[in-house]
């Protein structure tokens, strides 16, 4: 009896527990699909995009069973796709040509699409049967008109079509909408490439070639001297400054490749499409390049829109890079233009004979302990002397970065009173600059490299205007009739530290038996001031002596001229030791090394005259006294301040030096020239060997 109670409770517990279990679960009430619909815009469902700009495209969504939506939306050219097809020809998680997935999800209920004008997510490309054209114009506004500045060729509209579909927080898809829009575009322009190191300011040229006379200098590495080649970009689309534009560059190898040829040449580096990179620098990379045998490459800067179109042309920049090699011992630049001796006039005196001052400098470097090229068993202990003149002749040399870069020391000699074709700073100074910057040093000697202001006509220093001396500031700053540039300003004031010079008064005459020339001592006569030069008090070297005019060789390039009963007292008087057209330089890094000697640091006899030797052939008086009236009106110039000066940069890292007065005119009986010259050389080796620190 109690099996069967018991029998009996189990069987109801267990109906019970099916019936609960079954009213309990019950089934799950149908998802209804969400709804998703493309907004309508036009009446033809179409719509021209006639900017590169990103279109907003809107669609409504309802969930009528959920509270949130999940939106999947693309677009291809290919039109011929459908509903229906669409995820099979574009599948959810798949990737398209450029990497980028088919579908985009977003919570918005709009997207911003740059609608594509080329293949994108297909390979077929539809276009419409209508021909379009445009040009671009300008508005004048003084005469109310447009102006046609640039004509492009007929085009088409490209199709393409827009998906999106919507799916629901259970998974439930919507039906796919599409929608058909038609794009029109304008390629974007090519890119403007800039670079400081190559001088590029790449607004109207897309193809630019510097050959080897431009060719620059490569390092392995950047440093506080050097700067690695440089290159920025920017680009424009003429359909709208809200145009996304992407950019991409190639360095290729075209040491191989004849100029001018187009296939395609070895690549060394590249970069992927993308819309951050604006600029890039190469040095190590060059360095490499040119170890292993190439100099001469193509950098290529390519743009696209955001329709994926290119520019009809990339940017190309051709350029030829080289090593500093510094196997050589000096450069010995020979700056005596040889046309102005024999002087013909009396406009032109004052420049040395050519042949005696190359005779001149050859002793002085021999002296110094160096053989001719090729002569010697050290190159580094070689010169090379080469004339920079106008002139033909197989010493005739252009200043190229490449030809300085093989000597350790370049030396440019001006002992002329000319700059007509001499040495022009204001070509050569970036060459100058990036020499100094490798490791090279520079000895400039002589006053005519830097006769400046208004000397353009007889195209020297003149000698018979009576000008007042001024004070030129090497600040870089524009002023008018001065003849140096504000970049060779910088460069002789970053590389020599000269801060600034005063040139002097011109040389002037006194002519004899003339009734309206003042006496030969006026003040508007001769300006007999410089004797030549002392020896900074701080300069302890004993091959460095003070050092004077050698009156004999001055009265070979000073002559007087007779005309008539008149004569015109152009030479020096006997004993004489006076010369003209030296300036004075105050520096702001570096040291002085040789100041002026003017002939009033002469002992004087009495209280106004000058007495050499116990004659009174070189006789002038100190006050500017009117020869007439004998009234006193003020003391004569009296000039004074440093002439030759000297410079270690940072780190030892290049020397430069400028002796301002001319070396073939200064007395070298005793030797003390050579000497002088000797000891400047060894101050230059003296650095030689810690270039790279």
């Amino acid at each position: 009896m109690k099996t069967l109670i018991y029998s009996t409770l189990i069987i109801a517990l267990g109906i019970l527990f099916i019936s609960c279990e079954t009213d309990y679960a019950g089934t799950d009430p149908e998802n209804i699909r969400p709804y998703v619909r493309i907004a309508v815009n036009s009446d033809d469902n179409l719509t021209d995009i006639t900017v590169s700009g990103r279109t907003r495209v809107e669609w409504f969504g309802n969930d009528i069973d959920g509270s949130r939506l999940r939106y999947y939306y693309t677009v291809t050219t290919d039109t011929s796709l459908t509903s229906d097809n669409v995820l099979a020809s574009l599948p959810l998680s798949a990737h398209n040509q450029y990497g980028v997935r088919y579908w985009t999800v977003t919570d918005r209920n709009y997207a911003m699409i740059a609608m594509p004008f080329g293949p994108y997510n297909s390979d077929l490309v539809y276009m419409t049967d209508t021909v379009y054209s445009y040009v671009d114009s300008v508005f004048i506004a003084a005469d109310s008109t447009w102006v046609v500045t640039h004509l492009e060729s007929d085009f088409r509209a490209v199709w393409s079509k827009f998906f999106v579909f919507g799916v629901d927080e259970r998974g439930g898809q919507s039906r796919i909408d599409s929608k058909i829009f038609r794009r029109t575009n304008r390629p974007p322009k090519f890119p403007m490439v800039y670079s400081q190191k190559l001088g590029l300011n790449g607004y109207d040229k897309y193809w630019m070639t510097l050959g080897p006379d431009s060719a620059q200098i490569v390092l392995e590495e950047e440093n506080q001297n050097w700067k690695a080649f440089d290159f920025r970009w920017m680009g424009e689309d003429p359909d709208g400054l809200d145009a996304v534009l992407e950019f991409k560059w190639e360095l290729r190898d075209r040491t191989e490749m004849p100029e001018g040829e187009s296939e395609d040449m070895p690549l060394i580096m590249e970069s992927n499409w993308s819309t951050d990179n604006a600029s890039v620098r190469f040095s190590k990379v060059l360095y490499d390049q040119f170890i292993n045998g190439s100099h001469r490459f193509r950098f290529i800067v390519r743009v696209r829109d955001d329709a994926y179109e290119e520019s009809e042309f990339p940017s190309t920049i051709n350029f030829e890079v080289f090593a500093p090699a510094f196997n050589k011992g000096i450069l010995f630049i020979d700056d005596t233009d040889p046309v102005f001796f024999p002087p013909t006039s009396n406009l032109i005196m004052g420049n040395p004979d050519a042949d005696a001052a190359r005779s001149f400098y050859i002793s002085l470097l021999e002296y110094a302990g160096l053989d001719t090229a090729g002569t010697g068993t050290v190159p580094s202990k070689e010169y090379t002397i080469r004339r920079y003149t106008a002139l033909e002749g197989e010493d005739q040399i252009f200043l190229g970065l490449r030809e300085l870069c093989n000597y350790e020391l370049v030396i440019i000699v001006s002992d002329d009173r000319s700059n007509k074709r001499g040495v022009d700073f204001n070509t050569h100074n970036k060459f100058f600059a990036e020499y100094l910057q490798t490791g090279g040093s520079m000895f400039i000697i002589g006053p005519s490299v830097l006769y400046g202001r208004d000397y353009s006509s007889p195209d020297q220093l003149p000698i018979n205007r009576y000008s007042f001396p001024y004070r030129y500031i090497f600040d870089g700053l524009t002023v008018m009739g001065q003849s140096l540039n504000p970049s060779s300003e910088r460069f002789l004031r970053e590389y020599f530290g000269i801060y600034s010079m005063t040139f002097p008064e011109s040389k002037t005459y006194f002519t004899e038996n003339s009734p309206n020339q003042p006496c030969n001592d006026h003040f508007l006569t001769d300006n007999y001031d410089f004797i030549g030069v002392d020896i900074a008090p701080h300069i302890s070297d004993h091959m460095i002596r003070p050092l004077r005019i050698d009156s004999v060789k001055v009265n070979k390039a000073w002559f007087d001229l007779v005309q008539g009963e008149r004569i015109r007292r152009l030479s020096l008087k006997d004993n004489g030791t006076v010369f003209t057209g030296i300036p004075t330089i105050e520096v702001e890094k570096g040291e002085v090394v040789y100041i002026y000697r003017s002939i009033y640091d002469l002992p004087r006899e009495g209280d106004y005259a000058l007495n050499i030797n116990g004659t009174d052939t070189l006789r002038h008086y100190l006050k500017n006294t009117n020869y007439v009236t004998g009234e006193v009106h003020s003391s004569v110039l009296r000039r004074h301040g440093a002439v030759a000066t000297r410079y270690i940069s940072d780190q030892y890292h290049y020397r430069t030096a400028f002796f301002g007065m001319p070396l073939y005119f200064m007395d070298n009986s005793s030797g003390y020239v050579k000497d002088m010259f000797k000891s400047m050389i060894e101050w230059f080796s003296q650095g030689k060997n810690r270039r790279t620190e």
